[in-house]
């Protein structure tokens, strides 16, 4: 039975924002300019941040440039801003603070971090690490259009890098000391960087969660991209981490032949059909692709989960020992190759240097809670208010902290009465 998508409502229209590189540091603006009076829109502040271009936005948020205010040391970050629309969705808010606090648990080079969640009565956004480099869908589309595939020592490294951070998060221990049980879900090119300088970032974990049969939710909402979807998430029946070696199955087909393992246009209607047909090899389409190559990634999208890779730690050492009987080692300056191609092909893109040096950050122990950076409202990761303004734990603290500081003021009041009674009173 197929479930029944549930469709949130479209955001409003955002006017256009400066591309990177135009006017690099002007702030943009959140508000939107009316069409009758063309009144000009406000410099766009969010709480402690300026907000620059624009680098994507979905269904549920968008996310921008930012930088700290008046902080002249200050790095740039990213900027995840829920929908104003979906700001009293219950539902919207729930789904976006799981995210910002199963990322704040991550702490691996290969992963996106998130460094802070902030609310106030009608904003909810997290600061993430910023990354200046490109999606491997733009670099997946240049070579398409140009007729090439890309370079095999590339697709290795950024394949095994890959593996190994989906494997970390496969393995996460949780504040309680307890395995997560994380299962990324949305794993395809879109949600994959790369930079000049050689790294690799997985990003977007708003679609995680644990494994369990009830990933859909009360409404059927099924989460993820249909071409990437393993299956068994798409059919309504329990997972664990093979879900994930299926999507990596289907970046690393793409990767090697420069196309769509899956061009669905109406899901899951049509996918129903594309899937019904037998993956080919990707070495029918690149011959560069040696026959072990092809056997880890045919493997890696087996229709039944236990036919798969059982980890992806698994299939990351397989995909190292091809790199290492080719003579093409796992390296950083493999994985720039690739995003300096796209960058030489694209004058107006400024070259990437790489991620933003993070904050120093200790290493959690396992089964230890982190401690969260004084930033407002940071405790919404455990308890978020479905609507704006303090939530019952802000009010609470609030009260007694009104409380405290009145009996403080009486006191002070009872102690300046008596010294000035005692001044005053005449000598024997």
């Amino acid at each position: 039975m197929v479930a029944t998508l549930r469709v949130l409502p479209p955001p409003p229209p955002e006017p256009p924002l400066p591309k990177r590189g135009d006017v690099p540091n002007t702030p943009v603006s959140l508000s939107h300019t009316d069409e009758r009076s063309r009144a000009p829109a406000a410099p766009a502040r969010l709480g402690p941040y300026w907000l620059f271009e624009r680098l994507g936005t979905g269904g549920q948020a968008s996310v921008y440039r930012g930088r700290r205010a008046g902080d002249p040391a200050a790095h740039d970050v990213a900027i995840k801003r829920l929908h104003p629309h979906l700001i009293d969705d219950a539902h919207a808010i729930q789904s976006f603070g799981k995210e910002a606090k199963v990322a704040y648990l991550i702490d691996h080079p290969a992963i996106r971090r998130v460094q802070a969640l902030c609310r106030d009565a009608t904003e909810l956004y997290m600061v993430m690490e910023y990354v200046d480099g490109v999606a491997l869908n733009r670099v997946l589309r240049r070579a398409n259009a140009a007729k090439r595939h890309l370079p095999l020592r590339g697709i290795l490294s950024v394949l095994h890098r890959l593996c190994e951070a989906l494997h970390y998060a496969h393995e996460l221990i949780d504040e309680r000391g307890a395995p997560a049980g994380l299962v990324h879900r949305d794993v395809s090119p879109s949600n994959v960087l790369v930079t000049t300088s050689g790294q690799l970032k997985l990003i977007d974990l708003g679609v995680a969660r644990s494994e369990a049969p009830d990933h859909h939710t009360s409404s059927g909402l099924i989460k993820g991209k249909f071409g990437y979807m393993a299956p068994e998430v798409m059919w309504n029946v329990p997972f664990d981490r093979r879900a994930d070696v299926f999507s990596a199955g289907v970046v690393a087909w793409e990767l090697l032949t420069s196309n769509k393992l899956y061009p669905v246009k109406d899901p899951p209607i049509d996918l129903q059909r594309v899937r019904a047909r037998p993956v080919e090899p990707p070495s029918r389409r690149n011959p560069a692709c040696p026959p072990d190559l092809d056997a880890i990634v045919l493997r890696a999208l087996a229709t039944e989960p236990t036919a798969r890779w059982a980890s992806c730690a698994e299939m990351a050492e397989a995909i190292a020992g091809v790199a290492t009987r080719l003579g093409e080692p796992i390296s950083d300056a493999a994985i720039a190759e690739l995003a300096e191609q796209l960058v030489a092909a694209d004058p107006g893109r400024a070259p990437t240097a790489g991620p933003t040096p993070p904050k120093p950050r200790a290493r959690l122990a396992r089964g230890t809670a982190p401690e969260l950076p004084p930033t407002r409202s940071m405790h919404v990761l455990s308890a978020l208010p479905v609507h704006g303004g303090p939530c019952p734990r802000c009010r609470r603290n609030l009260a007694l902290g009104a409380v405290g500081g009145a009996a403080g003021a009486l006191a002070l009041v009872a102690v300046a009465t008596l010294v000035v009674r005692a001044t005053a009173a005449p000598g024997p």
